[in-house]
């Protein structure tokens, strides 16, 4: 019931003070800024009063959602220039490190003295990975929708209630931001919300109970297809080009498909459509419907289908840090 009423509280929330600021703003296109703020505020203000009002505020939710709201002010802070380079990535180690001692732990060999460093690198790592999503706008909404549900229905299902809150109000925000954008809104979700978003994805997975190898490695194999297949075909093509790694370009999973001739909705239908593949594997192996190697091999299946096409379709022309955008109907 929590996970309802979070979800559907953030909905009204986000949508309405959105479609207010763009009334204000007369149709010009809102910033990254806004709809970062807009969607982190309203997440973190319902998971934690919903959570605190139920009598359920778990250590692990405090904790997510006050190193969420740090790692989202950081990156807000570096897109001013207020803080170095690297500042949002050195905040969001130490957000890493914070709910990992919090309990958010992946029991990949049952050695602490390896487990919890091991879990402070994936979470940071695929926190990273998640952010890139957000190449072009119009894409990570749609994709963390898939994402954020598919963790929500696996906590509820296993009883692994301490981060539902969280998650279900991730989706209903980022359901907002999808109905903003389909009246006329513009823009990219934004680094902040993008970072806290695959924060709270990536620490809702390692609180999962259960053997590492049969709970959370094939859950999350699922749950982060798109993010996994983006990122190793970012990764292959600048290797074989001979490209800077970290420099920022049009050559990401929604730019090859827009430079392949799909439209920008068919563009964003793949990409839920592939993440929705890898979650419902995830799902069905949670909840023990398929053994955990055929959910584990459907995923991984998914990304090498997805690389394999996006390496054999490049984007004609290298693009700066202004890559091509979705428009708003996406």
């Amino acid at each position: 019931m929590q996970a309802f009423v979070a979800a559907v509280l953030t909905f009204l929330v986000c949508a309405i003070g959105l479609a207010l600021y763009l009334r204000k703003q007369r149709g010009q296109s809102t910033t990254d800024i806004a709809i970062s703020t807009a969607f982190v505020a309203t997440v973190s203000v319902a998971s934690l009063g919903i959570a605190a009002f139920a009598g359920d505020l778990h250590r692990l939710l405090l904790v997510t959602v006050l190193s969420g709201v740090a790692i989202s002010l950081t990156a807000l802070a570096r897109s001013f220039s207020i803080v170095p380079y690297g500042t949002p990535m050195l905040v969001l180690a130490f957000g890493a490190a914070a709910v990992v001692a919090a309990g958010a732990v992946f029991p990949a060999t049952g050695i602490a003295l390896f487990d919890i460093p091991f879990s402070v690198v994936a979470i940071w790592a695929f926190t990273l990975i998640c952010r890139e999503v957000d190449a072009a706008p119009g894409v990570l909404a749609p994709v963390a929708v898939v994402m954020l549900s598919g963790i929500t229905l696996i906590g509820f299902g296993r009883g692994d209630h301490e981060l539902q809150t969280l998650t279900a109000a991730g989706v209903g925000a980022a359901l907002a931001l999808i109905w903003w954008t389909r009246m006329g809104g513009r823009g990219a979700i934004g680094p902040g919300a993008a970072l806290f978003i695959g924060f709270a994805l990536l620490t809702a997975i390692a609180g999962l109970r259960g053997p590492f190898w049969v709970a959370a490695f094939p859950i999350a194999s699922g749950l982060l297809v798109i993010p996994i297949a983006d990122s190793a075909t970012v990764f292959e093509s600048r290797r074989k080009l001979k490209q800077p790694m970290f420099t920022p370009r049009a050559d990401h999973l929604s730019h090859r498909l827009l430079a392949a001739g799909f439209s920008s909705t068919a563009t964003v239908a793949v990409l839920v459509a592939a993440a929705g593949i890898g979650a419902t594997a995830s799902c069905l192996s949670a909840f023990k419907i398929i053994p955990w190697y055929v959910g584990l091999c459907i995923a991984w299946a998914t990304k090498i289908t997805i690389v394999t096409w996006a390496i054999k379709h490049p984007v004609p022309v290298p693009g700066a840090e202004q890559s091509p955008q979705l428009p708003a109907t996406s």
